[in-house]
């Protein structure tokens, strides 16, 4: 069983490792295209980086704009094969 203090250390380490994903390779920019073109929220954003602030990280999306970008991304890893 894990106390509180434990949980909170697992989750600021998780929090910690996702923020050094790098946005840098050409697939990552295609993919942050995607997801721009597909919804306006994030085109207006500009793009998927974090600014760790709640407003601006945590925007909402419509189903069907998401269900785009899985379409886009998932036709971009077949064809990048």
């Amino acid at each position: 069983m894990t106390t509180g203090t434990e949980n909170d250390r697992k989750t600021n380490t998780e929090v910690r490792t996702m923020s050094n994903i790098e946005w840098g390779t050409e697939t990552d920019k295609k993919l942050e295209q995607i997801a721009m073109d597909a919804d306006f929220a994030l085109e207006q954003r500009g793009g998927l980086d974090t600014r760790r602030n709640d407003t601006e990280d945590f925007i909402e999306l419509s189903v069907w704009g998401i269900r785009e970008m899985l379409r886009k991304a998932y036709e971009l890893g077949k064809a990048e094969r």
